[in-house]
């Protein structure tokens, strides 16, 4: 997160009256001055100020008070100071939340914490080996239904007088015995004894029929 920019102890994300100045391209001096004439008019509440350090025009690092300033009174400076920076002000904000709500990837700083990260990491490798594992019986299934020389729906329906073939799948769902999952036809439970799904050799899915699904279409 930029060093300017930082959570309070309340867990409110604040910007400092230096980032404004630099976002404005004002001098800081003139922000501060911006901020005590609002909080003095009982526009603002007084923010909390601190000492940050940054950088001089030397390159030296050097401690410098500024405003930490939370993002409804940040609004209310900027159209005091130059209104035709507020859209600016409303993408510097929302860089700055989406760096909140992102997960930032936490280098171990001990030897303690290296092993436990280490060790989540092999779990997490585990796992996905179990995983892959488990899947192995249902890939080698569907291998060996497309290698059958099973009759899909659409092959049987070419061979039938007086069938339309773009619709033949639609009636079928209509009768209650496919329906699309995630765009693609399966079969219902109870209509197991009629038609099998598995995969062709290219791996995509397809559903034949058994001797029942045969008799059951013609």
């Amino acid at each position: 997160m930029n060093a300017l920019t930082s959570l309070n102890t309340a867990n409110t994300l604040t910007m400092s009256s230096l980032e404004i100045a630099e976002l404005l391209g004002c001098r800081h001096d003139n922000v501060k001055v911006t901020i005590e004439r609002l909080v003095a008019k009982g526009v603002i509440v007084r923010p909390a100020m601190q000492d940050e350090p940054t950088k001089d025009a030397m390159g030296r690092t050097r401690m410098m008070s500024v405003y930490r300033i939370g993002k409804r009174d940040s609004y209310v400076i900027v159209a005091q100071l130059s209104p035709e920076f507020t859209a600016k002000l409303v993408d510097r904000w929302q860089e700055l939340e989406a760096q909140v709500t992102q997960p930032v990837f936490q280098i171990p700083q001990t030897y303690a914490e290296a092993l436990r990260l280490a060790a989540t990491t092999m779990e997490e490798k585990e796992t996905l080996r179990l995983q892959n594992e488990a899947m192995k019986p249902a890939a080698t299934i569907g291998t060996a239904v497309g290698s059958r020389k099973r009759t899909t729906i659409m092959d049987f329906a070419r061979k039938l007088p007086y069938v339309n073939t773009m619709q033949v799948q639609a009636t079928l769902a209509a009768k209650g015995h496919l329906h699309k999952r995630q765009g693609i036809w399966a079969v219902y439970a109870k209509s197991k004894k009629f038609f099998v799904e598995g995969f062709d050799g290219r791996g995509f899915s397809v559903i034949t029929l058994t001797d029942k699904g045969m008799e059951l279409v013609a």
